[in-house]
């Protein structure tokens, strides 16, 4: 098997920037509803196999049919379903460099070639793809924050009209431009979404695949069975049908993420636009930066030996302390002072 990236987030210690999780939890009308679904739930018996509650309420909410939803233990199950069926060793796998790391551990899992062109670059991603047995891509782009219109979207997929095509919206909600909307359009995409980002709920493992309906009747059969547990599909079925109480949540990210930006964008470092809940930095110095961070107890994401960082939109105040602690570590002459 091939060398892998080893995918770790801390979970303990200092302020935790570094997951991309959401800096609250549920509130107290969502609990209560939870623990409601709780005391009705009977342990002792296998879970619903075919998750009929959560497929309606992931559905009503996405504007989707049930029949078109596939839920599982996080988007990383449906991507590691979707890479199972249609990778091998004589069918790769293409994605960005960089991107999500998961898919490569799947990937190689399969013992498939992994082919990788620069993040952005549709024509290389349409060229690599056409003999490929699968493409996979982040959109928002996890780790950069790059996101593609629609329209780029439907470049890729009228041109790969014999690869499926899986877009990974993890992010898509601190975005607006999914394509859910077109499932039914394009014989060969696949969507996957979580409730772990915008809706916080990593701790529940839930996520899902979306597709045609054609699709979804050839792909089901191999899905993993009691895929999501009792507790999972009742807590996010809860959540799901009361998700409205997270806008507000999403939009404040999203105008923190923006302050974040512009304010990281004066001080002279490298920042990438984003349409996630992360902002991404490039450049000399960085990894020192985060190194520091660590230091001053904020904990973001670093890869070793390399100048780039990822920070994640936390709430006002954790986003005022990293500022702060960004300023104190950055050198005068980056900052554009004398």
């Amino acid at each position: 098997m091939r060398d892998i990236e080893l995918y770790e987030a801390r979970q303990t210690g200092g302020l935790l920037l570094n997951a991309n999780e959401a800096s609250e939890g549920f509130n107290s009308e969502v609990m209560d509803r939870i623990h409601q679904a709780l005391d009705a739930m009977a342990f002792n018996r296998y879970p619903d196999d075919d998750c009929t509650a959560l497929h309606q309420a992931y559905a009503a909410w996405a504007g989707l049919q049930p029949s078109q939803v596939l839920a599982g233990n996080g988007s990383d199950a449906m991507l590691g379903l979707m890479i199972g069926l249609f990778t091998s060793r004589d069918k790769s796998l293409v994605t960005w460099d960089p991107d999500f790391s998961m898919y490569d551990y799947y990937a190689s899992m399969q013992e498939a070639e992994i082919r990788k062109v620069p993040v952005g670059d549709i024509q290389a991603l349409s060229a690599a793809g056409r003999d490929a047995g699968l493409v996979v891509i982040s959109n928002p782009n996890n780790p950069t924050g790059l996101t593609l219109s629609r329209e780029q979207i439907r470049q890729i997929l009228a041109a790969l009209p014999d690869t499926p095509v899986v877009v990974d919206e993890a992010y898509m909600d601190f975005s607006d431009q999914s394509m859910l909307d077109e499932i039914e359009d394009w014989d060969n995409l696949y969507v996957t979404r979580t409730l772990s980002k915008a809706l916080g709920a990593a701790g529940l493992r839930l996520g899902f695949l979306v597709t045609s309906d054609r699709n979804m009747r050839n792909i089901r059969p191999y899905k993993v069975p009691y895929g999501v547990n009792a507790f999972t599909q009742a807590a996010g079925t809860v959540l799901l049908q009361m998700a409205d109480a997270a806008k507000d949540r999403i939009d404040r990210i999203c105008t923190e993420r923006d302050r974040l930006y512009e304010a990281l964008n004066d001080i002279n470092l490298p920042v990438q636009p984003s349409g996630a809940n992360f902002l991404f930095l490039q450049g000399e110095g960085m990894e020192a930066l985060g190194q520091g961070l660590e230091k001053a107890g904020i904990i973001v994401r670093t890869w070793p030996g390399k100048d780039q960082i990822r920070i994640t939109i936390g709430l006002p105040e954790e986003n005022d302390q990293v500022l702060a602690a960004i300023r104190e570590l950055t050198p005068t002459e980056r900052k554009g002072t004398d």
